[in-house]
């Protein structure tokens, strides 16, 4: 949290701490979902971004290959995991509202 916190992206920190990409991005989305941290739109283009956030409208969160599918090739998992995770904890914040 403190790399983040301090600019680095998330690149710099799988390879500051030794760990592979997708094991950031993982934690990075699950502190992201349980509101922890904020949503870095620097992340993902954010054309790709409302692509994602449609898709997650239309399909659900719940299968990610669902999304995945309906997304140019180029897109990767690890954005779409990003995007779901900002997505559920702005729906879990709007629950809470009500």
């Amino acid at each position: 949290m403190q790399l983040l916190t301090t600019g680095h992206s998330l690149e710099q920190i799988a390879e500051t701490r030794g760990r592979q990409l997708g094991s950031v991005v993982a934690m990075v989305a699950e502190m992201v979902e349980r509101g922890e941290i904020e949503f870095q739109p620097a992340w993902i283009e954010p054309e790709i971004a409302a692509k994602i956030e449609s898709l997650c409208s239309e399909l659900g969160t719940e299968r990610l290959r669902l999304i995945k599918d309906r997304l140019p090739e180029a897109v990767t998992f690890d954005q779409i995991r990003l995007v779901v995770a900002k997505f559920r904890q702005q729906k879990s914040n709007r629950a809470t509202a009500r």
